[in-house]
């Protein structure tokens, strides 16, 4: 029997595209590894989409969507982020998510639908905290 653990060699969750929701603030964040997949800097936005109980995100242009923050709020969340009380919620309760924090995996290869290249959150592997 072989044990793999966090101390494998070479693994760290921050290898993986992840996106936090967190209902403290309605906070958002995502990590250095989903803002180079999507290709986000500070000032682009972002929007969510639901079908079917499945959740994707894809970068927009123009001015709609969620414009990722350049500075620390006040509750000393970092960069990367924005925050939408409603967005989280909705979010939590669309994949049936009970607790008041949730990494979520973002896929690493897009779906296509109607030209517009959507990654897909990997609900099936959240980290939650209670």
């Amino acid at each position: 029997m072989e044990i793999l653990d966090n101390k494998l060699k070479g693994y760290s969750i921050s290898d993986c595209p992840t996106i936090r929701f967190s209902k403290r603030g309605g906070h958002v964040s995502f990590n250095t590894s989903c803002m180079n997949l999507l290709g986000l800097k500070t000032g682009d936005a972002i929007i969510l989409v639901i079908d079917k109980k499945e959740l994707y995100v894809t970068k927009v242009n123009g001015n709609t969507g969620f414009v990722i923050s350049a500075k620390k709020s006040g509750s000393g969340y970092g960069t990367n982020s924005f925050n939408c009380k409603k967005l989280v919620t909705r979010v939590m309760t669309e994949l049936e998510i009970d607790c008041t924090s949730v990494v979520i995996k973002v896929a690493t290869q897009p779906t296509t639908i109607d030209g517009i290249q959507y990654y897909a959150l990997l609900h099936s592997t959240k980290i939650t905290t209670p």
